[in-house]
């Protein structure tokens, strides 16, 4: 159980590794918060693909882990 939940954590983790691919998410949520502080929420750009597709990836992997660790103590 703990090497998948080590596995799982690694690749939710994976493209963060990439310099570019972080230094570029932390650009995009910082343009993306400065802009919903200026024009407020409704008015914001969207952010990047790239984020969004970061963002949805690890949180589906934390949810699996999630479900695997509660079905192992169930």
């Amino acid at each position: 159980m703990k090497t998948r939940l080590l596995i799982i954590t690694a690749l939710a983790l994976v493209p963060l590794s990439i310099s570019n691919v972080s230094a570029m998410c932390a650009a995009e949520a910082l343009e993306w918060w400065e802009a919903c502080n200026d024009t407020g929420l409704n008015n914001a750009l969207p952010l990047n693909p790239v984020l969004l597709l970061i963002i949805v990836v690890i949180v589906i992997l934390v949810i699996i882990a999630g479900i695997v660790i509660w079905r192992k103590r169930k």
